[in-house]
């Protein structure tokens, strides 16, 4: 009897307890009115330029290779192809069909076209920045700019123009080494190997 006592009255206490918290809760403080709080301010971030990366920092000649990751895996087959575009009894027709090789190449193993709208950029993927760090030409090769990039037999960068994630535009200036004139050769590397060939 004596215990159902206490029971009880630890139960009347436990239940004013609650009861008293649930008013201090829900009960309007003093600090509370109608007015809105006013607006907290929030320094903003301050905005400073970004030094230029120097890859792309033409305006001072420093471009640099994009870096590649340590110990890509060279794949055999695919830089013997790239020599092929120091043969001096190629075309220029057959240069740009070993760099579609290779594109196609790198689609394949990685399912998209090397990323990047910059020659260099796209060459770095083939230079071994991709997921599965496959080397399809050589950071050595003749070919290879010292900003990384992809040259013509005729000393001009290719111009790599990636179309969607499985096609890209493959293109030469041509012996006058413009762009966009009556010499240019091109082509685009499309799913399954069709070519289009532009003269």
């Amino acid at each position: 009897m004596e215990k159902s006592k206490i029971l009880s009255a630890v139960g009347i206490i436990i239940g004013v307890a609650i009861f008293v918290c649930l008013i201090i809760i829900y009960s309007p403080t003093s600090t509370e009115t109608d007015e809105p709080a006013p607006p907290v301010e929030v320094e903003k971030p301050r905005v400073t330029e970004a030094p230029l990366d120097t890859r792309t920092d033409i305006r001072e000649g420093t471009r640099t290779m994009p870096p590649v990751p340590e110990n890509p895996l060279s794949v055999p087959s695919m830089v013997a192809l790239s020599k092929q575009l120091t043969e001096p009894d190629a075309t220029a027709e057959d240069d740009l069909d070993v760099v579609r090789s290779l594109i196609e190449y790198y689609r394949k193993q990685n399912r998209i076209v090397p990323p990047g709208g910059l020659n260099e950029e796209i060459v770095a993927g083939l230079r071994g920045n991709n997921p599965r760090k496959l080397r399809l030409i050589e950071d050595s090769h003749p070919k290879l700019s010292p900003s990384g990039e992809l040259l013509d037999r005729y000393g001009t960068p290719y111009y790599l123009h990636p179309l969607s994630e499985k096609m890209i535009e493959i293109r030469s200036a041509g012996p006058d080494k413009k762009l966009w004139t009556d010499d240019d050769i091109a082509i685009e590397d499309e799913t399954g190997g069709q070519l289009s060939e532009k003269l």
